[in-house]
């Protein structure tokens, strides 16, 4: 648990639980699965964020992983014309390919709702007004060849994700696109390091005709 303040979210407090040996069919002590528990609750002046989820490992004792989390942001911070929430899950599955590489599919479902829409906000803001579901479907490929994770020396991490909302999956929301994101690590002498990062993403909707590249 812990407490803070800035600038953006003002005053915020959170508390949380977290269990990496779980078991949901353990009653009552739910440990000794090897699954991994979370539940978070983030709250203050601008912002409240409630999540729970749970993975298993090693679903049906293959090296695949599967998982599922409940969530409720709300914000007000985002913008002083309007405010924000969102709630709804996700569900992810994720299976390793070789040693440094592993793909995933999440599908995830929300209700995402502008309210509090100021008079003199732009017409582009108004007609946003009100609640939307959105039902999309993200794969996903990592490769990741890095020494270590928390100071890198040398090796790189590549993830691709394409993503697609609406059409045959249902929904108001309906666009699809792609992200890239690349680093690359270099030692140097004198145990410096130089590291590159790039990121390249394009995300268009359903028969407007044209994407909308990003790049950083």
């Amino acid at each position: 648990f812990g407490a803070g303040y800035s600038t953006i979210d003002s005053i915020i407090g959170f508390v949380e639980f977290s269990q990496g040996n779980f078991d949901l069919l353990n009653w009552p002590s739910f440990t000794g699965g090897g699954e991994k528990f979370r539940a978070r609750a983030q709250f203050g002046s601008q912002r409240q964020d409630y999540e729970v989820s749970l993975t298993e490992p090693y679903f049906l004792g293959y090296r695949f992983s599967l998982g599922g989390d409940i969530f409720y942001h709300g914000a007000s911070f985002l913008s002083s014309i309007y405010d924000e929430r969102d709630y709804g899950f996700a569900l992810t599955a994720r299976m390793p390919l070789t040693a440094f590489s592993y793909t995933s599919l999440t599908y995830r479902i929300e209700n995402v709702e502008i309210f509090n829409v100021s008079a003199a906000a732009s017409s582009a803001i108004q007609i946003e007004a009100g609640t939307r579901l959105k039902s999309e479907l993200t794969p996903s490929y990592t490769s990741d060849t890095r020494d270590n994770v928390f100071l890198t020396r040398h090796g790189h991490r590549f993830i691709f994700t394409p993503h697609v909302a609406g059409g045959f999956l249902g929904g108001d929301v309906q666009t699809y696109g792609f992200d890239f994101q690349a680093s690359q690590y270099f030692l140097l002498p004198l145990d410096n390091i130089l590291l590159l990062n790039g990121e390249v993403a394009t995300i268009d909707n359903w028969g407007s005709g044209g994407e909308v590249p990003i790049f950083d």
